[in-house]
């Protein structure tokens, strides 16, 4: 995340591209058997256990950095763009290993694109 952040300071929309690509390019790789964070919540169930503790602030750190990204783009309510980038993030990384023959960056950045355009409006 913070090379593609670094490499696009000046440029959110670029930066967002370039966060696509890379998880694209994570959820299109063989064997990808989705989000660590999300396999370990549904193993971990109790809301207090360690492991769930950390992979609810990964996914919090997320959902915070996507804000900053959605307010750079000039999104009339950040905090609502920022949720649903985050969803469907969460979405690919839990469909990617069913919906394998599709290309999961074009897919991303389709449904981001349009996302940000109806924030934006």
């Amino acid at each position: 995340w913070d090379r593609a952040a670094a490499a696009h300071r000046d440029d959110a929309a670029a930066a967002l591209d370039a966060h696509l690509a890379w998880i694209g390019e994570r959820l299109g790789r063989p064997r990808y058997r989705g989000c660590p964070q999300i396999h370990v919540a549904a193993e971990f169930p109790d809301e207090d256990h360690p492991a769930r503790l950390v992979a609810r602030a990964h996914k919090q750190e997320l959902r915070r950095r996507l804000r900053g990204l959605a307010a750079r783009l000039g999104a009339r309510r950040p905090d609502d763009l920022a949720t649903q980038l985050t969803v469907v993030l969460n979405g690919a990384f839990v469909s990617a290993e069913i919906l394998a023959d599709g290309d999961p960056t074009r897919t991303l950045a389709g449904m981001t694109r349009a996302l940000v355009a109806a924030a934006r409006a």
